[in-house]
């Protein structure tokens, strides 16, 4: 706050649409988890800030780099809903449906927090 007006510094605000509301659960916290992301790490301009490299629906999500990979908010936030809802749950979303190929090839997380690798 400077002199009882409240400032937002650019880069430090997210704002979800009307769609947000209609979003199932899950996707929700995915949302979310993707947009904190962004807060995480350098900031734009060095380089190595969390970016949008790609979306789960891009057909070029599949295909990105190790260091797009680490450094994409999409792949970052996936990650973090697939350790808190398991993999079951997370590939249920509408939107992950299409890359449950995907998630076969790699370990998986159940229900409780383990790491399944067969």
């Amino acid at each position: 706050m400077e002199k009882g007006k409240t400032i937002k510094a650019p880069g430090q605000s997210v704002f979800v649409t009307n769609g947000f509301a209609s979003q199932a659960a899950i996707d929700k916290k995915w949302t979310v988890l993707h947009e904190m992301t962004h807060f995480v790490g350098p900031r734009d301009g060095t380089g190595i800030q969390i970016d949008d490299h790609a979306y789960a629906s891009d057909g070029k999500f599949l295909s990105l780099t190790k260091f797009q990979k680490l450094h994409n908010a999409e792949t970052i936030s996936l990650f973090m809903l697939e350790a808190c809802e398991g993999t079951t749950k997370t590939v249920a979303s509408n939107d992950l449906a299409a890359h449950k190929a995907h998630f076969d090839a790699f370990p998986k997380v159940s229900p409780s927090g383990d790491i399944v690798t067969s």
